[in-house]
């Protein structure tokens, strides 16, 4: 019995060899074929987690440098032949040239997720696990118990995109964009990081970039209302004989209608609320009010909001 204890052991760390062999080979192509053989030997190896552990990160560091290499290809060159363009080509646009990182990331994730499924899960794979039940009792668990496998597997892969996407958003929020656009790339940002935290867990490295870019995003917005603002009370508009509103009241009117029309039409996770609007309504609003409390009487000033509010079909 001990002799084949020994045999046993030196065909598992045979096996896992091989597989990691095997393995290496999956980061030569974007979308690899992976062997019923390679599938049902990786499926073997379950019985002995600490080998299992090794294949799973061989996995991991082939497919995260295959990633790597995808994802500065798409953003600088393009696909094959040109097609589709660089996604850097659209980097005048910060709407279009984050959402469409963002939306390659989201579609290189669910390939992955698939390619590391069938590798790794064997209730995904129904017609080898009735073959390796014949030589693995591992085969009936469930296959929850190797999630968190899975999950670092992603977590790996994923984790080289992070630096330069994360390097390119800053860039766009830098550029100092428009008080809408910066408000619609705060909602792309926040849409994406549920999205991605859903298919990826919430404590990887792209799920955590995603969070911060968001709240960067955001924080951006509201620095810009803020500035608007201050510069709105330190520079207050002239009374109109006409009582008309003067250009600041029209441009905040306005902005405040965009936004609300952003905030309708914004892409929301169907498990998720949608974030609270108080806030932006007080940070736009509130400097208006104030410095029309502080240089008007309160009759021109309601008269004012009123021919504002008239004007715009409030």
């Amino acid at each position: 019995m001990d002799m084949m204890s020994v045999y046993q052991e030196g065909a598992y760390e045979r096996l896992c060899r091989w597989v990691q062999a095997e393995c290496k080979k999956l980061g030569d192509n974007d979308n690899p074929e992976v062997s019923d053989l390679l599938k049902m030997a990786i499926c073997c190896l379950k019985e002995r987690p600490v080998l299992f552990k090794y294949c799973a990160e061989e996995i991991a560091n082939m497919r995260h440098h295959a990633l790597f290499r995808r994802f500065i290809s798409a953003l600088t060159r393009g696909g094959p032949g040109g097609l589709p363009r660089p996604i850097e080509v659209h980097a005048h646009d910060p709407l279009r040239y984050v959402g469409d990182m963002l939306g390659w990331l989201h579609q290189a994730l669910a390939s992955e997720r698939e390619l590391v499924l069938v590798l790794l899960d064997t209730d995904a794979n129904s017609d080898t696990d009735s073959i390796v039940r014949h030589f693995s009792k591992s085969s009936e668990s469930d296959h929850t118990k190797f999630e968190p496998e899975i999950t670092f597997v992603l977590d790996r892969i994923f984790e080289g995109a992070c630096r330069p996407f994360k390097i390119r958003v800053e860039q766009v929020l830098q550029s100092q964009p428009s008080l809408i656009i910066s408000y619609k790339l705060s909602n792309t940002l926040e849409f994406y990081s549920h999205t991605i935290s859903d298919l990826l867990g919430r404590e990887t490295a792209l799920s955590n970039t995603l969070w911060l870019l968001k709240d960067a995003a955001q924080q951006t917005f509201f620095n810009i209302l803020k500035g608007r603002g201050e510069r709105l009370l330190r520079y207050p508009p002239l009374v109109a004989v006409d009582l008309s509103p003067p250009p600041a009241v029209r441009e905040g009117v306005s902005l405040f209608l965009d936004l609300i029309d952003t905030y309708n039409s914004m892409m929301v996770p169907a498990s998720v609320k949608k974030p609270d609007f108080d806030p932006v309504i007080t940070a736009l609003l509130d400097p208006i009010v104030q410095v029309h409390q502080s240089v008007f009487p309160l009759p021109v000033l309601s008269c004012k909001l009123s021919n504002a509010a008239w004007k715009y079909q409030w």
